[in-house]
């Protein structure tokens, strides 16, 4: 088979199914792919916020009453932001369906970072439009003049994304111990994920909800990390 290290010719053998999972796609491509992808979600999810703040969203069409734009909105698109962005990554034409095996965890890292930074701007902005739809005193209106608030808000993006992205990691490289671990995990994010992140909007910031959030986004950044390594460590030996 010819030289190909970014793998556009297609494998035929299992050890050249391995070899093009291992070398994969450019670093910095896979890297772009990715912020792009969080970002494209960001603009699609600012168009519903937008339906929704002109009253053009329901919950089906024969409604007469239309999704507020509010704080609950605001904190269930924050979330559905975070759990759909590492399923945009999957690509099942790609020996690695879509998450390399060498340097994913500095990748995957780098990323939860700089797409939460780009979900907490859109939220920001978000905010900014609220037109007294939440109380004023609450941690999401506050986030663009108090750092609490502001922190507290890119903790939970951070926390959604990177434990989002350590569960899709283990289903797209799945082993039974990691469905068992990965499938309640995923789910609790969604519910209580999307629970505790309305809570975190509607209140007023205090330190003890920054540091709670902060406390689960490290431990999943920590749980991405680990599982990125593991399989890295795994594909170089075998």
């Amino acid at each position: 088979m010819a030289h190909d290290p970014h793998g556009r010719i297609a494998p035929r053998t299992a050890e050249d199914l391995r070899r093009a999972e291992l070398v994969g796609p450019p670093w910095w491509a896979d890297q772009r792919r990715a912020v792009g992808a969080g970002a494209g979600a960001a603009l699609l999810f600012t168009g519903l916020f937008l339906l929704a703040r002109a009253g053009w969203l329901r919950h089906r069409p024969s409604s007469d009453h239309p999704i507020e734009a509010d704080p609950t909105l605001v904190a269930i698109l924050a979330v559905t932001l975070g759990v759909m962005w590492p399923v945009l990554l999957v690509s099942t034409s790609r020996p690695d369906q879509g998450f390399r095996v060498r340097g994913l965890a500095a990748l995957l890292a780098l990323a939860v970072l700089v797409v939460g930074a780009i979900d907490l701007v859109t939220i920001g902005v978000w905010s900014l439009l609220m037109d007294g739809r939440a109380p004023t005193a609450s941690t999401l209106m506050t986030m663009t003049s108090d750092p609490l608030a502001l922190l507290t808000v890119g903790a939970v993006t951070v926390t959604v994304h990177a434990w989002s992205a350590a569960c899709v990691v283990g289903f797209v490289r799945l082993t039974p111990l990691r469905l068992v671990l990965a499938l309640p995990t995923f789910l609790a994010v969604v519910g209580l994920g999307s629970w505790r992140a309305i809570a975190a909007f509607e209140q007023p910031p205090s330190p003890n909800t920054l540091l709670a959030w902060s406390l689960i986004a490290l431990l999943g950044l920590l749980s991405l990390a680990v599982l990125a390594l593991v399989d890295e460590h795994r594909s170089t030996r075998g």
